[in-house]
């Protein structure tokens, strides 16, 4: 394996440093090095030990973007393999909620019902309000319906009274169930 360049003059560097500071035997007959010499290798050894000072801070920090900051204080000093976990369980989540929509929606495909399209008498009816105050479009299932909703947009859903089944589909989202009587009128807001 080819030794890199950095470690062989680094290599020569300090070899040359243990040489002149050995001590001088009698039987040694090689002239002492000059000034000129000893302080270009102090510099050398002055840059060199710079050069690792800054390939700490680097690793350092790379270290800090990479596993987070022991002193963080933003969601960015969390760190990339953090955030990415995060990332990860979001998405699982996500998923498990459209298995979970996929699952409601099949269900309603094989369902009958006496009372005709609808499935309840209109006289049991109720109405949940939807209202989007949100700055982007979002989607809400109501009874395994979805729904999607434009910012500031409002509407109106009919539902059987009694219990009923809501869920914002967003990271996180959880189907919620509710309770309404006939003829009332019930308001999501979202915010």
């Amino acid at each position: 394996m080819p030794i890199p360049t950095r470690q062989l003059v680094l290599s020569a560097v300090f070899g040359a440093a243990l040489a002149t500071a050995s001590p001088a035997r009698a039987e040694d007959s090689k002239p002492a090095p000059d000034a000129t010499a000893t302080k270009d290798l102090a510099k050398k050894i002055d840059d060199l030990k710079a050069d690792v000072a800054k390939l700490q801070t680097l690793r350092k920090d790379f270290d800090d973007f990479l596993f987070g900051k022991a002193d963080g204080k933003t969601s960015l000093d969390t760190g990339v393999l953090k955030r990415l976990d995060d990332l990860e369980k979001s998405s699982n989540s996500l998923k498990e909620s459209l298995t979970r929509i996929e699952k409601q929606l099949a269900g309603l495909g094989s369902s009958t019902s006496a009372f005709g399209p609808g499935g309840v008498p209109a006289t049991s009816r109720s109405t949940v309000r939807l209202v989007n105050d949100y700055q982007v479009e979002i989607s809400l299932i109501v009874n395994g319906k979805s729904h999607q909703l434009n910012p500031g947009e409002t509407k109106a859903v009919e539902v059987p009274a009694g219990e009923y089944t809501y869920e914002l589909l967003a990271a996180g989202g959880q189907a919620v169930t509710s309770k309404i009587k006939a003829g009332e009128t019930v308001t999501l807001r979202i915010r």
